[in-house]
């Protein structure tokens, strides 16, 4: 018997069975970190979907025509809401709980259009708490969000160009057929 082939066999068993289970631990480390997306994207939609969120960004909304120092109690303790459910989330988001892109593309709008209704009420809390970090996983969220919604408007004009283009193609095509055949009946 040859031991050395007998090793070297074993020694080759041995490192696909360690390559298998690393692949197998990849896939179920891949399938955790997706139901743990799931679940904390579920309790995300439970809280910015939540009655009373929904109205504090629609008194900030409001608000956006009145300077800062003009807002209501009310304005203010919305946009402190809103502001600090968004940081909230900016926080999840940068520190990688949730995936960016599934987040901004679910509140872009919301994000996209509070944030300068919001910002100058944020910038005064940082100079009066001397706290520039103040809120700013929110301004971070928000531009992630202007950015997608660029990167998209981007990809929507690209489509419609392309629609486009076959709808001249198209245009064309049935002009020349119909010339071809006013052609054959002279």
């Amino acid at each position: 018997m040859n031991w050395t082939a007998i090793g070297a066999v074993a020694t080759g068993i041995t490192g696909l069975i360690i390559l298998v289970s690393v692949i197998v631990l990849s896939i179920q480390l891949s399938h955790q970190k997706k139901a743990m997306w799931s679940q904390t994207f579920l309790g995300l939609v439970d809280r910015l979907q939540d009655e009373e969120l929904r109205k504090d960004r629609g008194i900030v909304f409001e608000a956006a025509e009145k300077q800062v120092d003009e807002w209501t109690d009310e304005e203010v303790a919305a946009a402190e809401r809103v502001c600090y459910n968004y940081d909230l989330v900016g926080i999840m988001v940068r520190h990688k709980l949730l995936p960016t892109e599934t987040i901004v593309d679910s509140w872009e709008d919301s994000l996209r259009r509070l944030w300068p209704i919001c910002e100058p009420l944020v910038y005064k809390y940082r100079i009066i708490r001397g706290a520039p970090e103040f809120w700013d996983d929110f301004q971070w969220l928000a531009e992630e969000a202007r950015k997608f919604d660029v990167k998209r408007g981007n990809r929507l004009r690209k489509e419609q160009l392309i629609a486009s283009q076959r709808q001249v193609a198209t245009s064309k095509k049935k002009r020349e057929k119909a010339e071809k055949s006013a052609e054959d009946k002279d």
